[in-house]
């Protein structure tokens, strides 16, 4: 019964990949496709980099599922601490990263591995 928000790293009119143009006039039925992009503006080296402030600044928590040391979604995180928003790291894929171990080590970052674990962190947060 929830809705869904999209955060797109392409002007409002333009879905890629075109794959998930399906995708996106579902979400549309039900929720909403943001862009902080011209309505055109096609994808760019940076687009998506820049997409992930957005996602970092909406969100009340950050659940990273999967990501290299050098990717967006480690990117993600960084803007998440930055905001001050709890991060959550996905164990069975992100264990085994050595940038992942580190922020885990340094307090910034906490590995999950079920629904419970985030469930009780959002509690934390709406207290």
């Amino acid at each position: 019964d929830g809705a869904t928000v999209a955060v797109m790293g392409t002007g409002i009119t333009r879905i890629y990949p075109e794959q998930n143009i399906d995708l996106a006039r579902r979400i549309r039925k039900n929720g909403v496709l943001v862009s902080q992009f011209a309505p055109y503006a096609p994808r760019t080296r940076t687009s998506f980099l820049r997409r992930n402030h957005v996602i970092a600044g909406l969100s009340d928590i950050s659940i990273i599922m999967s990501g290299e040391s050098r990717s967006g979604s480690r990117h993600e995180i960084e803007q998440a601490i930055g905001y001050g928003r709890p991060v959550l790291m996905w164990s069975p894929a992100l264990e085994h990263q050595d940038w992942a171990r580190k922020l885990a080590d340094d307090g910034k970052a906490s590995f999950i591995t079920s629904a419970e674990e985030v469930r009780r962190t959002l509690d934390g947060i709406d207290q």
